[in-house]
């Protein structure tokens, strides 16, 4: 019975350090990601200024430095 407890609880340490590291490399993978995204820079397609990606707004696929200039546009295709 000794053996099988000895066995079981070495079995949950390895585990436990496996699981461990799974999740620092999903932390790590993801904070890459995000940080590879705030350098991508985009053009507003009104004024022309360069915003990160992150801090864009979005409308049709083109990029706006500010929810104005995203509505002004909005407007004008209407």
């Amino acid at each position: 019975m000794s053996k099988i407890l000895f066995f079981l609880l070495i079995f949950i340490a390895i585990y436990l350090g496996w699981r461990s590291f799974r999740i620092r490399q999903i932390d790590s993978k993801k904070k890459e990601q995000a940080s590879k995204q705030d350098f991508i820079m985009v053009s507003c397609a009104r004024c022309g200024v360069y915003v990160p990606q992150s801090e864009a707004y979005e409308n049709n696929g083109q990029y706006y430095c500010c929810k104005e200039h995203c509505h002004s546009n909005q407007s004008k295709d209407q």
